[in-house]
Parts: structure tokens; C-alpha cells; sequence
């Protein structure tokens, strides 16, 4: 029994393939559109979601609760039919995304013609060739951006799939034959441990389904894993108010055998003015934190002048959903970014929950004092990172915010503030810094040598009276040497240290 998604391009063939694969394996076949039936019966607002591929990337970043209560129901739906029947045949858009980390899933994108996908629409919906292109073009570029704010993905990229179909020269009948046999290898073949991580799956979707459909815990910024009926629900110390509620909102949970709740012992702060420009920082951030069992927060600062340029704020009745949408911070109030900077600073977030290290996210509008206000109501904060600081201005101005913004931390807080680059240089090796290691290495090991291979000489120059004159230049050469081979020797494997990712 196998599992396959196919994603498919519009009016490519692909929900044709599937049926005819379906059909010829004795599958069930389950498209993209069965699950957005399935998740608007059950009151997700899934039309939100999708207006919001138009909408600007701040209003998108807001409905975080409703794309989680969206993922987690269609996974939990994925897993529960696969697991009654051993096998699957899903037709959508990346669809396969959803069963990140499970083995044993075929994966494959149907292509086509462009010129066969004008003539299937002209046919189906009596449009016009010029019309036909445009429709072709807005679905294209609407799925682009669905399976980005789904996946955070390019699910054109060749390399997120084991097979690319062309159906242009070939009939479905053929290409679903073909993959019958692709199917039949060993590699697509369900096993315990694939089933195993489908059921874990499937009750750590259910569980924060729940929790992000419950008012009162739909805010946090949880991580949720579940292994042999017990679910770890981990969120952060500014969410800690939901951790009584958590095993309540779960106790009617079927195959839930026990709820641990585990609260990050601290929490790193990033604070820059652009966030997106900090993605090199991500794996570094991720390292310290687990070294620490520490969350992040990632904090984005906002010059007062530009405040005053807040959109008009939203309607009433989407007041409740955008304030749902920050990670269970209140933000002083919402500033639309660059869109650039905007999809960067959500690919960082990406880029962490995929390293199993979410952030939360703030944004604070004013300068060092209100920055050091807002850090003084976080609690265990362990450590602040200081990025990029009113990044349009002149880099004597950057400099001054930064140095200011350093030291009153340290003073008023007491907490540990570190500047970008530094950290960056205190926990990235590059390729120079490990050549020059190794020559200290080399200097250190040839200087220890020397003394082991010379120690009756050494013994010498402190003892025998012969040396007593020179007794003085000994002692300061001693003096000279001690700190030398220290400094060549401590920094040299420090470095190798930082390398090995050793704290």
C-alpha cells in the first residue's frame, strides 16, 4: 500500500491523473477541495485564508490562528484516512508539505502544455485565447501564493517532488499505468515506523486543532509533538497563562493518554528594524536557544515619525482575529512594512518552526527608551541581540542607537546585550578563522613540544647556578612565554569549539 500526492498546475490533467490512478489501484482519491468543504463545515473560516493571498503580507502574518486551526484539521484529516485504509491518493497543491517528516510518501507534479491548458480552458469555460492566458496566468499566481502562505514553499521547485509528469505527448490512461509501477517500489511501501509517525501525526494535529479553536489558548505560540498517546505542548514564557488551560482544553481528546506542558526556561530577544535581513542569524539563534531551552522573540522596532503612517486601523469585526494573530503579545499598534522585508521576516519565522524553534513576534514603536520599557516587562529573559537600528540613517547615528541601547540594557535590566555582528562573530567560524586556528594550533603544539622535548634545560636555566646571572632574563622570558602559549593555545581551540557547535 503506497500514499501519493500529486500536485497539479491548472487545467494541466492532473485531478484526471489522479481519479484514473486511484481507479487502477483501488485508492481512495482526496482533492484540496474535499478538505476546504470538510474545514467550512466545521466553522473555519476558510474564505479568509483565501481572500488573503490579496491582501497585503501584515494582514496575512495576522491570521497565524486560523491557518494553524486550517493545517492542523487537514492533517489530522490526511492522517486519519490514510491510517483506516493504509493508502492514499490526494490531488491538490503541495499537499505533500503536510506530511513533512513522514517517510515513505510519493510525491509527484503533473505539467503540461501551455498551449494543451489554453485549449482545456477555452473548451470548459467558453472563454476567449486572450482571456483564457489571463485566467491561466491569476490561477497560477494566486496557487503561487497559496502554497507559500500554507508552506512558506515554491512549490515549483523540482526538487520537493520524486517524479514530474509531462501530459502533453501522453495519454492519462498510460501515465497512470507508469506510475502504478513507480508506486509498486519498495521505497513508497508503508512500515511500521512510517504508521507510527502518521498516528503521532494525527494526534498532534487533533490536539492543536483544539487549541486553536478554543478562545481561550488560541493566541499562544505553541509547539505541539505527540509520541504514544502523550502530547508535549511547549509555548513561551509570555503565554504562560495558557498552561492551566491546556490540559483542560485537551481532556476529552481521544487516544490522549497524558498532557506534559513544558515552559521555555527563558527567552532570547532579537530587536532589529528590519527582521527579514537577519535570515543568516536563524541557525545560530536556534543553536543558543536549545543550548539554553530558550524561546525566541523576535522584536521589531518602529522610529515614532513612522508610526504616524499607520494604515486606518481594521474593521471592527476583524479587530478579535487580528489581535488573535501576534503570538499572544500585545503590540502597541500595527505598522504595514515593506512587503519585501514583510515576506522575509516571514520566512525567518518559517525558518525556525522548521528547525522545531517557533518565535513570537512584537513590534515597538518609538525609540531606546520605549525599547528598554517593553524588555523590562519580559520575564527570564536570558539574553538580548541587537541587530540593525534605524537602518536609513547615517551609520554615526546606527552606531550611537545601538552602543545606547546596549548599555542601558545591561545597566537597567541587568540582562546580557549583545550586538548582531558580535554574536555573529562569537558563534559563526568561517573559513579564515579556522585556517588561522590551526596555525595557532601549530604554534602552540610546536612550543609544547620544545619544552617536553628540552626539559633538562629548562630545568637547567631555573636551577643550576650556572644560569644564576641570567636568572632575571629566565624569569621575564617565562613571564613572556605563560601568556603566549595561553593566547595561541585557549583561542585556537575555542575556535574549534564554536565549530563543533560545543557551548
Amino acid at each position: 500500500m503506497a500514499v501519493i500526492f500529486i500536485s497539479r498546475a491548472t487545467f494541466s490533467g492532473g485531478s484526471l491523473l489522479a481519479e484514473k490512478l486511484a481507479e487502477d489501484l483501488g485508492y481512495e482519491c482526496l482533492c484540496r477541495e474535499d478538505l476546504l468543504e470538510l474545514a467550512a463545515k466545521e466553522g473555519i473560516p476558510v474564505g479568509k485564508l483565501q481572500l488573503a493571498m490579496v491582501k497585503p503580507p501584515r494582514v496575512r502574518r495576522h491570521l497565524a490562528p486560523v491557518r494553524a486551526m486550517y493545517l492542523s484539521f487537514i492533517k489530522s484529516v490526511i492522517a486519519d484516512r490514510i491510517l483506516e485504509k493504509r493508502n492514499l491518493v490526494y490531488h491538490g497543491h503541495a499537499g505533500h508539505m503536510l506530511l513533512a517528516g513522514i517517510p515513505q510518501v510519493m510525491r509527484v507534479r503533473v505539467l503540461a502544455d501551455l498551449e494543451q491548458r489554453i485549449k482545456a480552458v477555452r473548451e470548459r469555460l467558453d472563454l476567449p485565447r486572450e482571456k483564457a492566458i489571463r485566467y491561466i496566468e491569476d490561477v497560477d499566481r494566486d496557487r503561487d501564493r497559496w502554497a507559500h502562505f500554507l508552506y512558506n514553499v515554491d512549490w515549483n521547485v523540482p526538487l520537493y517532488y520524486d517524479l514530474i509528469v509531462n501530459c502533453e505527448h501522453v495519454h492519462v490512461a498510460n501515465l497512470a499505468s507508469g506510475l502504478v509501477q513507480f508506486a509498486d517500489l519498495p521505497e513508497f511501501k508503508l512500515t511500521p515506523a512510517s504508521l507510527h509517525a502518521l498516528e503521532n501525526l494525527r494526534l498532534a494535529s487533533r490536539a492543536r486543532y483544539l487549541l486553536a479553536k478554543d478562545r481561550r489558548t488560541s493566541h499562544a505560540a505553541v509547539d505541539v509533538v505527540a509520541d504514544h498517546g502523550v502530547i508535549h505542548v511547549r509555548y513561551n514564557p509570555i503565554d504562560a497563562e495558557v498552561a492551566p488551560l491546556v490540559p483542560e482544553v485537551l481532556a476529552d481528546l481521544e487516544g490522549c493518554r497524558d498532557v506534559r506542558c513544558a515552559i521555555a526556561q527563558s527567552t532570547i530577544i532579537f530587536v532589529q528594524d528590519q527582521l527579514g535581513k537577519a535570515l543568516n542569524l536563524c541557525p545560530r539563534l536556534v543553536h543558543i536557544a536549545r543550548q539554553n531551552d530558550a524561546s525566541i522573540e523576535l522584536m521589531q522596532v518602529v522610529e515614532e515619525e513612522t508610526a504616524e503612517a499607520v494604515e486606518a486601523p481594521p474593521a471592527a469585526g476583524e479587530m478579535e482575529l487580528l489581535d488573535a494573530g501576534n503570538g499572544g503579545i500585545a503590540d502597541d499598534s500595527e505598522e504595514p512594512l515593506e512587503a519585501e522585508d514583510e515576506k522575509a521576516l516571514e520566512r525567518m519565522q518559517e525558518q525556525l518552526k522548521q528547525m522545531e524553534c517557533p518565535a513570537s513576534h512584537t513590534t515597538v514603536y518609538g525609540g531606546v527608551e520605549k525599547v528598554v520599557s517593553t524588555l523590562g516587562t519580559r520575564e527570564r529573559c536570558s539574553m538580548v541581540i541587537i541587530g540593525e537600528l534605524r537602518s536609513g540613517a547615517s551609520e554615526a547615528v546606527r552606531t550611537r542607537l545601538r552602543e545606547e541601547l546596549k548599555s542601558r540594557v545591561t545597566d537597567a535590566l541587568g540582562v546580557p546585550a549583545v550586538l548582531a555582528e558580535e554574536f555573529y562573530r562569537r558563534t559563526v567560524v568561517g573559513w579564515r578563522e579556522l585556517l588561522l586556528a590551526g596555525l595557532k594550533l601549530i604554534v602552540a603544539a610546536v612550543l609544547a613540544v620544545l619544552v617536553f622535548t628540552h626539559q633538562e634545560t629548562v630545568v637547567a636555566l631555573f636551577a643550576d647556578d650556572t644560569f644564576k646571572v641570567y636568572r632575571w632574563l629566565v624569569v621575564a622570558g617565562l613571564v613572556c612565554f605563560v601568556p603566549f602559549f595561553a593566547f595561541h593555545y585557549g583561542s585556537s581551540t575555542g575556535t574549534l569549539f564554536r565549530w563543533l557547535k560545543m557551548k
